[in-house]
C-alpha cells in the first residue's frame, strides 16, 4: 500500500487515542476502544478486532452489523490461524485487501453480506498478536485512505494489546496451549460433534480446576436447554440428560443473550442466577462462568463451568478462555447442522424418487387389480357362489384383496394415497387398536393404553391411523424377543396438539441406528423384515399433517412419538360413521358411457355395469366418446382420468357442450391425478380410485343418479 501522509487533525487525534489506550487495564476494553477508533477515524461501519490465543483468532470486539445490543458480537467465532482471509493475514503477517470476496475461495461467509474485505495484522516485536478486519457490502467498497487509517491504528494499538496480553498473566499461555490443542480437533467433520463436546468439557474443567463443566443446547422450539455433555472432575466421568425450561430462569437466559461471558462469583445472590437456587444448592455450586454458543447471533447453547465448595472470583483471562471454547463449539455445531441439512436434502430427494416410483407402480398395478378383482367378483355374482370353481373364485378374490392393500401401502409410502378423512375420537381409536392387537401380543408381552381425561379428536383416515399404530406396536413387540411392556398413550402437548406415544422397554437403539430407521428398505429384522414399515408410518403421519420422531437409548428402550393437529368434533361426526343403506339397483333407463383405453379394464368394468343393471355404451378413446355423444343421449360419463388422446376432465368439459345435463364418474389408478384434475365443485361429478369393488362402483353411480335424473 502506498503511503499518503495523514493530515494534522488525524495525527492529533491518533496521539489522543494513544494516550487513552494506556489507561485501559483489560484486554477486552482496549479492543473495544480500538474498534471505536476505527469507526471514528477510518469512518468504517464495520470492524472486528481479533486477538490471537495460541493457534486461534478470537473475535474480541466489533462495530457495525456484527454487533448486537449492549456490545454483543453476533456470529462470534474462533478462527484457526490460516483459515479465511483473516487467518491468512495472521499466518503471513501481511495485510490483504480483497475487492470481491465472492471470487476468493478463502472467504468465510456469515449472515453479514460482505463483498469486499480488508485485514491488517497487529504486530508486536515481529509476532502477529491480532488482526483488524473490515468488510463492506459493496464490491471494492473500502477506499485506500480508509485502509491506510486502519493500518495506522493497528500499528498504534500493537504495544497496548501486547502489554495487556502479558499483564493478564502466564495463565493465558496455558490457556493458549489448550486452545491450540483443541483447535486441532476435527471441528468440521460431520458426526464428530459429541466427541468435540466431550473434549471441551473435560479440558475446561481440568484447565480451570473447576468441579464440573457442561454443554447445554436449546431444543428446536427454544423453550428449554438440554445437557448434552456433563463432565465431573472428581469422578472423571461424562454424563448427559438433564433439562432446564427457559421460563424457570428468565434473567439467566437474558444474560446469555446479552453478555459475551456470564461471570458469576456469588451464584446464589447474583440476580442473573438466583432463580437457579434449587439446582445450585443441590449441587453445591457457588460460582458460575458461562459462555453462550452463538449461531446467527443468538444463543444455540451454552458452555457452563461450575465451581463448588466456596466462592470464586473469576478473572478476565478465564472468561476469555471459556469464550473461546464456546467459539470452537460454535464451529463444530454449525458444521454438524450443515451436514444434517445436507443429509435431510438427500433423504428428501431419495424419498421423493422412491415415492414417484411407488406411485407409478401402484398406478399400473391398480389397472391389473381392477381386471382381476372385477372379473372374479362378476363370476362370483353370476354363478351365485355355486359350482366346483367357487372355492377358486374365493382364493382369487382374497389374493386380489391382499394385493389391493399392498398397493394402498405403496401409495401411502409415496404420499399419493387419498385420505378418507373424518373426525376420529381418540378413545374410539384406542379401543379399535386394542381389539386389533389381541392376536399379535404374545403372552410374555403386556400392552397398556392410557388416555387423557378430556375428550380428544383428530381428523384422519381411521384405517390408515389404525395401520400406523399397529405397525408401531408390532415393532415394539419385535424389539422385546424375551417379552416386556408396551405402553400406548394419548394426550395433548403444551401447544394443544395431539400427542401419541408408543413406548417399549426393549433393547433400544444407539444414535447411529436411529438415523437410519425411517430409511426405506432398512431393517434390523433380517429376512423377516421388509424395511418399509416405519417409512409407511412416516408417510401416513406426514399426510395427516403431523410428525413422527423417535427417542431411544441402548438398554433402556424406545419411544415413537406422533404429533397431530387436534380438532373439535363437527356436528356431522356421528353421521360420517353411519353406514346408510343404499339401493345399488340401477335406475330405469340410465345409460352410461364407459371410456377406457385399457382393453382388459374396459371389458371387466362393462361386465360389472351389466351385472348392476346399467345400459352401457363403450368407447375405447376420448375421440370415440365424442362421436358417441354426438349421436346418442347419455346420463353418466364413466371415464379414466389419463388416456392417450385426451384427459378425462377435458373430455367431460367437451361432452357437456354436447349434452349439458351430463354427470361424470372419474376413475384412476393414481389418486393424485383425481384430486388435482377432477375438482369441479359439482354434486354431479364424483371420483373413485382403482381398483374398486362392485359395491363401491354401484354406490358411486347410485349417488350420481340421485343427483341427476336419468335422460329419457
Amino acid at each position: 500500500m502506498s503511503n499518503t501522509p495523514l493530515n494534522a487533525t488525524q495525527l492529533d487525534r491518533l496521539q489522543v487515542i494513544n494516550s487513552e489506550l494506556n489507561a485501559y487495564t483489560s484486554l477486552d476494553d482496549v479492543c473495544w476502544a480500538i474498534a471505536a477508533a476505527v469507526e471514528e477515524l477510518a469512518e468504517l461501519e464495520d470492524c472486528v478486532v481479533y486477538v490471537r490465543l495460541g493457534n486461534v483468532l478470537t473475535q474480541t470486539a466489533a462495530i457495525g452489523p456484527k454487533t448486537g445490543p449492549e456490545g454483543v458480537i453476533l456470529n462470534r467465532i474462533g478462527l484457526p490461524i490460516g483459515v479465511g482471509i483473516v487467518g491468512s493475514v495472521a499466518q503471513t503477517g501481511v495485510e490483504e485487501y480483497v475487492a470481491d470476496v465472492r471470487k476468493d475461495g478463502r472467504y468465510v461467509a456469515d449472515d453479514y453480506p460482505g463483498r469486499s474485505e480488508f485485514a491488517t495484522p497487529i504486530v508486536h516485536r515481529g509476532e502477529v498478536i491480532g488482526v483488524l478486519d473490515s468488510e463492506h457490502s459493496e464490491v471494492d467498497g473500502i477506499s485506500l485512505t480508509q485502509r491506510q487509517m486502519m493500518a495506522s491504528i493497528a500499528i498504534l494499538s500493537a504495544p497496548h494489546v501486547a502489554a495487556l496480553i502479558a499483564r493478564e498473566g502466564s495463565a493465558d499461555q496455558d490457556y493458549a496451549e489448550v486452545i491450540a490443542d483443541l483447535a486441532h480437533m476435527q471441528l468440521s467433520v460431520p458426526g464428530n460433534l459429541q466427541r468435540v463436546f466431550t473434549n471441551l468439557t473435560e479440558r475446561a474443567a481440568k484447565t480451570l480446576r473447576a468441579a464440573r463443566a457442561n454443554i447445554w443446547l436449546f431444543d428446536a422450539a427454544g423453550t428449554r436447554i438440554d445437557c448434552v455433555d456433563h463432565y465431573d472432575l472428581r469422578s472423571n466421568e461424562h454424563s448427559s440428560g438433564a433439562s432446564l425450561a427457559r421460563d424457570t430462569a428468565p434473567a439467566y437466559f437474558r444474560a446469555l443473550e446479552n453478555e459475551r461471558t456470564v461471570m458469576v462469583n456469588a451464584a446464589l445472590t447474583d440476580e442473573r442466577t438466583s432463580e437457579l437456587a434449587e439446582y445450585l444448592r443441590a449441587n453445591d455450586v457457588h460460582s458460575l462462568l458461562d459462555a453462550p454458543i452463538l449461531v446467527n447471533g443468538k444463543p444455540a447453547g451454552v458452555i457452563c463451568i461450575e465451581h463448588t465448595g466456596n466462592t470464586r472470583d473469576w478473572r478476565a483471562e478465564e472468561a476469555n478462555f471459556v469464550g473461546t471454547l464456546s467459539d470452537l463449539a460454535t464451529i463444530a455445531l454449525l458444521s454438524e447442522q450443515k451436514a444434517e441439512a445436507e443429509r435431510a436434502l438427500v433423504q428428501s430427494q431419495k424419498m421423493e424418487s422412491l415415492g414417484r416410483l411407488a406411485g407409478g407402480l401402484a398406478h399400473d398395478f391398480n389397472n391389473l387389480l381392477t381386471v382381476i378383482g372385477g372379473a372374479v367378483e362378476t363370476l362370483q355374482i353370476t354363478s351365485r357362489g355355486q359350482g366346483k370353481e367357487a372355492s377358486l373364485h374365493r382364493l382369487i378374490a382374497d389374493a386380489a384383496d391382499r394385493a389391493r392393500k399392498l398397493t394402498r401401502n405403496l401409495m401411502t409410502f409415496g404420499g399419493k394415497q387419498r385420505l378418507a378423512l373424518e373426525h376420529i375420537s381418540v378413545s374410539d381409536l384406542a379401543e379399535s387398536v386394542e381389539h386389533l392387537t389381541t392376536s399379535i401380543i404374545r403372552e410374555d408381552t403386556k400392552l397398556t393404553i392410557s388416555l387423557a381425561e378430556e375428550p380428544i379428536w383428530v381428523e384422519g383416515d381411521p384405517g390408515l391411523m389404525e395401520q400406523m399404530l399397529l405397525n408401531l406396536i408390532i415393532n415394539a413387540v419385535d424389539a422385546m424377543p424375551e417379552g416386556g411392556d408396551v405402553h400406548l398413550s394419548f394426550g395433548l402437548d403444551e401447544s394443544g396438539a395431539v400427542r401419541i406415544q408408543v413406548e417399549d422397554n426393549g433393547g433400544g437403539m444407539d444414535e447411529e441406528l436411529q438415523q437410519k430407521i425411517f430409511d426405506p428398505f432398512f431393517t434390523t429384522k433380517g429376512d423377516f423384515g421388509s424395511g418399509l414399515g416405519l417409512s409407511i408410518c412416516q408417510g401416513i403421519v406426514t399426510q395427516h399433517g403431523g410428525t413422527l420422531t423417535c427417542r431411544s437409548k441402548p438398554g433402556v428402550g424406545s419411544c415413537f412419538e406422533i404429533t397431530l393437529p387436534s380438532v373439535k368434533p363437527g356436528a356431522d361426526a356421528a353421521e360420517k360413521k353411519a353406514n346408510v343403506p343404499m339401493s345399488l339397483k340401477a335406475p330405469a333407463n340410465t345409460r352410461i358411457l364407459l371410456v377406457e383405453d385399457e382393453a382388459g379394464v374396459r371389458d371387466v368394468v362393462g361386465r360389472m355395469l351389466a351385472v348392476l343393471g346399467y345400459e352401457t355404451v363403450v368407447a375405447r378413446s376420448a375421440e370415440h366418446a365424442i362421436d358417441v355423444l354426438a349421436g346418442k343421449p347419455v346420463d353418466i360419463l364413466l371415464s379414466d382420468v389419463v388416456m392417450p388422446d385426451m384427459r378425462g376432465p377435458d373430455l367431460f368439459r367437451a361432452a357437456r357442450l354436447i349434452q349439458p345435463g351430463l354427470s361424470a364418474l372419474f376413475v384412476s389408478g393414481y389418486t393424485e391425478q383425481i384430486i388435482r384434475e377432477t375438482s369441479f365443485g359439482d354434486a354431479r361429478v364424483a371420483y373413485m380410485s382403482k381398483p374398486f369393488t362392485m359395491d363401491e362402483l354401484g354406490r358411486a353411480l347410485a349417488q350420481l343418479s340421485a343427483a341427476q335424473p336419468a335422460t329419457s
